[in-house]
């Protein structure tokens, strides 16, 4: 997880008008822009899913 949020700060730095875009979009326009490849895009995507689901599943609902 610490890779993954490593790599979004580069692209949030590296991105023009990055701001506050969700990480999906970042990866998405990296393999856009050739700041990434298209397996690095499907890759971190990947890692993306996976960090979401552990976040949701370690995160108590409170009701």
């Amino acid at each position: 997880m610490h890779s993954l949020i490593a790599v979004e700060i580069v692209l949030r730095d590296r991105i023009p008008d990055a701001g506050k875009k969700p990480l999906h979009q970042l990866i998405k326009q990296g393999a856009e822009s050739g700041i990434l490849t298209a397996r690095q895009a499907e890759y971190l995507d990947d890692g993306r899913k996976i960090r979401n689901r552990l976040v949701c599943t370690a995160t108590p609902r409170t009701r």
